[in-house]
């Protein structure tokens, strides 16, 4: 037979287990939803910043895409103040002959009126230098470049012809078209150069030619010249056949034409679209972005760079105005061609302008778990953690209950073997009697009478006890005095307290038409229990005396209280000498009879009558816990 303290570690032990195992399971199962929602919900806040980023990027674009698209494939003639036609595309009023060598026209972009972040137009060309369509004003090659003037003050101050200045003086044909080539090799992916290098070797033999086919001095620029027409060539494969004489003339090139030339005929002229490239203007890290194509005539040995600048940082400021609702702190950073080597196809790179935009922002990923997600765990663990507090509160009643009854068995056994042993040692005695001793006779006749009565209340309280819960008990109310109840209690309890030595004082406190509605047999019952523990649990104590009283109780009731000189109940007990098959320590520890069930059936009879029985500290033993209450109503339930 297992002990009952096994048994109740044994459940313990069981239930911290399935508490384990059930609670880290469900954790496990919650941590990985909450970790997969979080995952979707950080994905779905990464897709909305990027789409939100593809609308910054495209609003960006839109707003300098048409102008820019314009700027890359304007014609090549339009570079200078004035510019010549072909033959026979101009022509006199009167005669109709050939105006063409008569006429200069004027170039557009003398009255230019594009946005304010485009600066000027300009051309540059080793047999000429440098112009701007813009800039015919000959005063204008005087003016200080746009680095001299300090930075806080060259936006609103530098004007075009500074910026041509500054153009003038940092750069030469030579730089741009080493900026371009690089530029344009960097966009290309890989391996620019020396495939470059092997397309203009391959031309140059093909068509017969050698560094001989060039003037002296000027070898080295037309190797760079063609090298970089090569990789434009590759890359804007598109050409104009234009009189020779016309497209010289437009470019700023040599004029004089070889003797075995035709001046009308056509040749092939390269102009391709212009590549965005940064240009270094001022001693500080500003860049200005620039628009830089080179056009050549086949047959020319020199090469003319045209271009477009544009002011950075009022384009900058421009765009980022655009998209301020979107990305309040967002920046735009010039994109090199070092940049560009392992990142041409980055996501925030622009189309139209070589810079990366930077957000100022990234997505909050940071996210808690969804309303539904957080319901669903709410639901699932309140039910789980229910089960399992249903499960664990079953086991234990479970085991306490088996406990109770071990111990009640344990105390019904005990209780039973006193009186059955005194029934056999007396019936023993009284059968062995030789001679007619009265004295002796009826000596043994009071102790059975006494233990039969011991054994009858044993049996009641335990044939009582079986009937609590199982249906409503029976109540016969009746009008009573509380002296009536006292008069009962007192012919009841009194033979039992002579027989524990004990002296039962009597005190009623109610005035003479104090009547409550009960059922008196129930309350004489319960006073009779409380007695009983009084004289059982009082033994050695100095004062032999036990209290019976009763005093008016709240809305017209009785309140009867059953008081004693001993040692009490311990505080940690008072609350379990209430509970079936339970005792208190010191009861225990004292040795005192019973099974533990008299202040059980008394709490349980004292609810049905709609009283409360509770204990308190005795008013006339020291404050003890030895003073047990009985409040009941003015009328008991229905």
């Amino acid at each position: 037979m297992i002990a009952p303290g096994n048994t109740a570690r044994a459940a313990v032990v069981a239930l911290v287990v399935i508490w384990v195992l059930v609670c880290g399971g469900l954790g496990w199962a919650s941590r990985s939803a909450v970790r997969l929602d979080r995952l979707e919900q950080g994905e779905e806040l990464r897709r909305m910043h990027e789409v939100k980023m593809e609308r910054a990027l495209s609003r960006m674009e839109a707003e300098v895409a048409p102008i820019l698209y314009t700027e890359r494939m304007r014609s090549y003639t339009q570079f200078r103040g004035y510019y010549v036609l072909g033959p026979h595309e101009v022509r006199y009023r009167r005669t109709a002959a050939d105006a063409s060598d008569a006429v200069e026209i004027v170039s557009p972009l003398r009255d230019f009126r594009g946005p304010d972040w485009i600066i000027l137009h300009f051309q540059v060309s080793d047999p000429v230098g440098w112009e701007s369509p813009e800039l015919d004003d000959p005063h204008a090659q005087y003016a200080l470049p746009a680095g001299a003037l300090p930075r806080g003050e060259r936006g609103e101050k530098a004007t075009a012809a500074n910026w041509l200045a500054a153009l003038r003086e940092r750069h030469t044909v030579a730089s741009l078209q080493q900026i371009l080539a690089s530029e344009l090799t960097a966009r290309r992916s890989a391996g620019v150069d020396g495939e470059a290098d092997l397309i203009v070797q391959e031309k140059i033999e093909e068509a017969g030619q050698g560094d001989a086919a060039f003037p002296d001095g000027v070898n080295e620029v037309a190797r760079r010249s063609e090298r970089l027409l090569a990789l434009q060539r590759e890359l804007y494969p598109e050409y104009l056949c234009e009189p020779e004489a016309v497209a010289r003339e437009n470019l700023g090139s040599e004029v004089e034409l070889p003797p075995d030339t035709d001046a009308t005929g056509c040749v092939p002229t390269y102009a391709p679209f212009m590549t965005e490239v940064w240009l270094q203007l001022t001693d500080d890290d500003d860049h200005q972005l620039a628009l830089i194509r080179q056009a050549s005539v086949e047959n020319s040995a020199y090469c003319t760079l045209q271009g477009l600048l544009i002011d950075w940082q009022r384009l900058r400021l421009d765009l980022l105005g655009q998209i301020a609702p979107l990305f309040p702190r967002a920046d735009l950073q010039p994109v090199f061609p070092g940049d560009r080597a392992g990142g041409s196809s980055e996501w925030n790179l622009m189309h139209m302008i070589p810079a990366r935009f930077i957000p100022g922002e990234s997505p909050d990923v940071s996210v808690g778990i969804t309303a539904g997600l957080g319901k669903g765990l709410a639901v699932a663990w309140g039910t789980t953690l229910l089960g399992l507090i249903a499960i664990s509160y079953g086991v234990m009643k479970y085991v306490a209950m088996s406990q109770r009854r071990m111990q009640f068995v344990a105390a019904v056994t005990h209780e039973l073997r006193t009186p059955l042993t005194s029934f056999q040692l007396y019936s023993d005695l009284l059968g062995d009697m030789q001679g007619e001793d009265a004295s002796k006779r009826r000596h043994y006749a009071d102790v059975l009478g006494h233990e039969s009565r011991r054994l009858a209340r044993l049996v009641e309280n335990v044939l009582a006890y079986s009937k609590v819960g199982d249906a409503r008990t029976r109540l016969d109310p009746r009008p009573v005095a509380a002296a009536t109840i006292l008069d009962d209690a007192v012919s009841s309890g009194a033979e039992l307290c002579r027989a524990s030595g004990k002296e039962l004082v009597v005190k009623n406190e109610c005035p003479d038409e104090c009547r409550i509605e009960t059922d008196r047999a129930f309350v004489v019952q319960i006073l009779g229990n409380l007695l009983e523990n009084a004289c059982k649990y009082s033994q050695g104590a100095e004062d032999g005396r036990i209290w019976l009283s009763a005093a008016p109780g709240p809305g017209g009731g009785v309140t009867f209280e059953v008081d004693d000189a001993g040692p009490g109940v311990a505080a940690r007990d008072r609350r379990a000498v209430f509970e079936p098959f339970r005792r208190g320590q010191s009861a225990s520890q004292r040795g005192a009879g019973g099974v533990g069930l008299g202040l059980s059936l008394s709490r349980y009879w004292a609810r049905s009558l709609g009283g409360v029985l509770q204990l308190k500290r005795s008013p006339r033993n020291g404050t003890h816990l030895s003073c047990f209450s009985l409040t009941l109503p003015p009328h008991a339930p229905q």
